[in-house]
């Protein structure tokens, strides 16, 4: 099955997202679950995915805001993106 989400490829995530409807899912639509499911299960490439498509504000804006994701995750993602911060981090963010 070709997972193509309009024109966002979803196939380096589908197996983080085992419970979802694939025929409908489209990434755009359903950003703000990606970031809590990627915060909650996810993997760095999942986060690197992530901030190639949409951005590093828009993951650290969803992460700092959601009731959907643990304090314990938070606290995780902080720390983890302050370590790993860098230029190239910051300018991967194609979000407005």
């Amino acid at each position: 099955m070709d997972h193509q989400s309009k024109n966002i490829d979803i196939t380096p995530i589908v197996n983080i997202l085992w419970d979802v409807d694939l025929e409908h899912f489209t990434a755009e639509r359903y950003q703000d679950f990606l970031v809590d499911r990627i915060a909650e299960k996810g993997r760095v490439e999942h986060l690197n995915w992530y901030f190639d498509h949409f951005g590093f504000r828009s993951f650290i804006s969803r992460v700092n805001t959601s009731p959907n994701i643990s304090d314990q995750s938070k606290t995780f993602w902080e720390l983890f993106l302050r370590y790993n911060q860098t230029d190239e981090t910051k300018n991967r963010d194609i979000a407005a």
